[in-house]
């Protein structure tokens, strides 16, 4: 563009035409001038006069039209590169102290919607996603899961999670906890994003990690290999484990809620500092607004230790209470003398307990429930023979409780004819979550219970 200007301004100058605007003759500033503006505005010849004036400025206006829509069509081009290049999640995020989820699973909303409730009371908290899914269906899955995130901001990148380069791409080293989801990959997914992690903070001093795991032993190994710096959490062994216990104590399934969601009083960790030197019976009535239940020391956590157990420095105080900033020390309180109430000592009798259903989780509740049932329960196992046969249901021995598996045909009927006439203390359905889809598998869970509802009413 400056060579075509200079062109016509040197031609002006040098045939000495006139006519520029209907003026006279021009020096070289104000032909360099004349024909810059007629580069810029297409107009600006309309007032030339002279055909040898007017064919110079034609040409020069023509090309300033097409250089100037060349420069359009490149800047529109490059403007829609970088919006897609948006689209696509692979911009750099610059939040710090976020909270960061590698990996994609269903499981990644409902950590979302717990979080935002945790942060309420704070102002301007991040939630990032790494995964290798198009960045736009994450977001509308997770708005469309979690409408209102409230002070909690969601950004969804795409990358690899085993990746080194996409984990900068997130700022995996300003995150203030690292959520390792076991998606597609299985273990083996997760085993690697861990890694990637470990190239940035090779002892994990300042990235903490929690990893979901699905092998005991992987999780295990996990651990040991990271001298317990990395949190395992095993889905399946949870919800058994929470299966049973509730199967056994009615109501204890939401105590857990209470306690492990972020709406109510939950479990947080704070600093111990003040409680140093003294004992764990003095710490007990040192907060006003939270009850102490233990303390975590060198990665170990000790819930009700003695009452002489003297606080270190570094250890934390792990206490109930209706959220983190309510962790508050307040100051010891004199010794009180109470009244010591001794109870008596409850015998529970044998239990008679159904599981209907089958799945990967049986034998973990079957486990569980061992430990607290007296000698001489029974547990009744019934299965759908079309989905599991007798033979397939392995219920291994156990030392409280006698398994009996029952392989009957399908359908309610069949059912309610092998539970009329026996008397249950207490029932568990499990889906067969790992021989048809979850929706089929969710069916037939609310289908037993319609049966079982019909028969106690």
């Amino acid at each position: 563009m400056l060579a075509i200007i200079l062109v016509a301004a040197t031609l002006d100058t040098v045939l000495s035409l006139s006519g520029v605007n209907g003026g006279g003759k021009l020096d070289f500033p104000e032909a360099f001038w004349q024909s810059l503006l007629r580069v810029l505005d297409s107009g600006s010849f309309a007032s030339d006069q002279h055909w040898t004036t007017r064919v110079i400025s034609l040409v020069v206006t023509l090309s300033g039209i097409f250089l100037a829509g060349s420069l359009i069509g490149l800047i529109a081009n490059a403007v829609d590169q970088q919006i897609e290049n948006l689209r696509k999640g692979r911009s750099a995020v610059l939040e710090q102290g976020h909270t960061l989820v590698l990996g994609w699973s269903p499981r990644v909303a409902a950590i979302l919607s717990e979080l935002v409730i945790a942060n309420a009371n704070h102002r301007k908290q991040a939630f990032v996603v790494l995964a290798d899914h198009p960045k736009d269906e994450m977001e509308d899955e997770l708005r469309h899961a979690v409408p209102d995130t409230r002070t909690t901001r969601v950004v969804c990148r795409t990358g690899d999670t085993g990746d080194p380069e996409d984990l900068r791409l997130v700022n995996v080293e300003g995150a203030r906890s690292v959520i390792v989801m076991s998606g597609e990959q299985g273990d083996a997914g997760v085993v690697k994003a861990v890694l990637a992690v470990r190239s940035l903070d090779p002892t994990f001093e300042h990235i903490r990690v929690v990893a979901e795991m699905d092998d005991a032993a992987h999780a295990d190994t996990l651990r040991a290999l990271t001298d317990g710096r990395i949190a395992t959490v095993r889905a399946d062994e949870v919800i058994s484990q929470v299966t049973a216990q509730a199967c056994h104590q009615s109501g204890l399934a939401g105590v857990f809620r209470d306690l492990l969601d972020f709406d109510g009083d939950e479990i947080y960790f704070a600093d111990a500092t003040p409680l140093v030197g003294h004992t764990y019976q003095e710490s007990l009535l040192a907060y006003e607004t939270a009850s102490v239940i233990g303390l975590f020391r060198a990665g170990e956590v000790r819930l009700n230790p003695p009452a002489d157990f003297v606080v270190e420095a570094g250890d934390e105080v792990i206490a109930i209470a209706a959220d983190d900033d309510r962790v508050v020390f307040t100051g010891f309180v004199p010794d009180v003398d109470l009244e010591r109430v001794v109870g008596v000592p409850f015998c529970e009798p044998p239990q008679h307990i159904a599981v209907i259903g089958w799945s990967g989780l049986g034998l973990r509740v079957l486990g569980e429930l061992d430990e607290f049932v007296e000698i001489g329960s029974v547990v009744d196992v019934i299965v759908d023979h079309t989905v599991f046969t007798a033979d397939e249901v392995t219920v291994g021995d156990y030392a409280h409780c006698e398994v009996r598996v029952h392989a009957i045909e399908p359908g309610p009927a069949a059912l309610l004819g092998v539970l009329t006439g026996s008397r249950y203390d207490q029932v568990i359905v499990l889906g067969y979550r790992h021989r048809m889809e979850p929706a089929r598998a969710d069916a037939r869970s609310m289908l037993t219970l319609l049966a079982l509802n019909r028969l106690w009413r």
